[in-house]
């Protein structure tokens, strides 16, 4: 580590008006995220892969950019809706609160499983929400599908925060800050992803084998599983050739989960581009839909269900960040860039003070294109590490968020 460099700077206090002297430290990092300008030039030439480089938007925290790639992946296209459908929807339907029907039925279930979609967050946000609740009545057990089952779980609960060598999926702040707060709650973290590189039928079978093996070894508890897209399908699901993780841990359990879908029905980067639902009553919070009978809208395609459908609001943006960020207690911590004495662009990176910046997820993290283009990061109240890095050079320094 080089020497410090001492630099008066007013704009680092956060809601002050002294100045104070702010040691900065240059440091050797070394940064495993992907700039824009690398992004996207890994979808330049024939068949770009959107899918993957709406991830890497995700991992950075770019949720605009993430949901743009997805769009183009799956060829979304405007769904343009007459205003007698609308009108029958809103007619069919009373919108209701998601997490209060989700709790409510809780009660009545062991196992809880909600779905994701890899490029989008906020899917990872609303699991948090249900997470003190679900705690409080009896979900005492957290299975991930990001996490590695190589032993990561192991380390993850010990340690306490999330590395990156325990899963890709966990790059992404809001995923490694949900399994901060479940872990904080007193969750116990479960892997059960299958070994090597299977996909299809034999990866359902070995994750449906896997937490059947942890339900059996804790029979009076329950659980919550987060799992990717497909896994939480009910029926019979052409992809996997059989049935998914969901069915077949029906069949091997006895117990009929609770499956709930985030994904199907998913915030679009366009409004346009939304689902009749999202576009006929324009949700403001996280929601479900009743029909006259009190029954739950899920998800059915052919022999493929779901019990229940969440249904998101549009993110919208602010400083060029998701409204999410600054949410759930969050600050929104300004940090001026004009003393940053590196080549922009760079990444700005908040670490917990108490977590190895080295190996820890950060808490939150954005790309800053130009010194005078401004810096906000969301973040609760704590002690922080900030590294600002271009990938050639990096500073840290620390900040106390009140």
């Amino acid at each position: 580590m080089k020497k410090p460099i001492y630099v008066a700077l007013l704009s680092f206090v956060v809601l002050s008006c002294k100045t104070k002297e702010v040691e900065i430290m240059e440091i050797t990092f070394e940064n495993r995220y992907k700039f824009t300008n690398e992004i996207e030039k890994s979808v330049l030439g024939e068949n770009p892969d959107y899918q993957d480089s709406s991830v890497d938007y995700s991992y950075v925290v770019n949720h605009e950019k993430a949901l743009e790639h997805w769009d183009l992946a799956m060829n979304a296209q405007p769904k343009e809706h007459k205003q007698k459908q609308l009108d029958s929807v809103r007619n069919l339907y009373k919108v209701n609160d998601a997490k209060d029907y989700i709790l409510s039925q809780a009660d009545h279930e062991k196992i809880i499983i909600i779905n994701e979609m890899h490029c989008n967050a906020t899917h990872r946000i609303f699991t948090e929400e249900l997470l003190k609740d679900l705690y409080a009545k009896g979900y005492k057990n957290l299975c991930v599908e990001a996490l590695y089952n190589d032993g990561s779980d192991t380390l993850l609960n010990a340690l306490r925060y999330s590395k990156y060598e325990f899963g890709t999926y966990l790059w992404n702040p809001q995923f490694s800050n949900m399994i901060r707060e479940a872990l904080k709650i007193g969750f116990k973290i479960h892997a059960y992803e299958t070994k090597g590189d299977i996909g299809g039928e034999v990866r359902e079978i070995d994750q449906a084998n896997n937490m059947a093996k942890i339900i059996k070894e804790n029979p009076d508890e329950k659980f919550l599983i987060h799992c990717g897209s497909g896994h939480a399908l009910e029926g019979y699901i052409k992809f996997f050739g059989g049935a998914a993780l969901a069915g077949r841990l029906h069949q091997l359990t006895g117990i009929d989960p609770f499956t709930i879908d985030q994904v199907f029905y998913s915030e679009k980067s366009k409004r346009e581009n939304s689902n009749i639902f999202s576009q006929a009553f324009n949700f403001e919070n996280y929601s479900i839909l009743l029909d006259k009978n009190s029954k739950p809208f899920g998800y059915k395609k052919g022999e493929e269900r779901m019990d229940l459908v969440v249904f998101h609001p549009m993110t919208t943006y602010n400083n060029k960040r998701p409204n999410w960020v600054f949410e759930r207690g969050n600050k929104d911590v300004e940090i001026n860039m004009n003393k940053i004495n590196l080549e922009f662009p760079v990444m700005v990176l908040a670490f917990n003070s108490n977590e190895d910046l080295h190996e820890a997820i950060p808490i939150d993290i954005t790309e800053v294109e130009k010194r005078d283009a401004g810096c906000h990061l969301g973040l609760p109240k704590g002690n922080y590490n900030i590294v600002v890095t271009n990938k050639s050079e990096s500073i840290l320094f620390k900040k106390d968020v009140l």
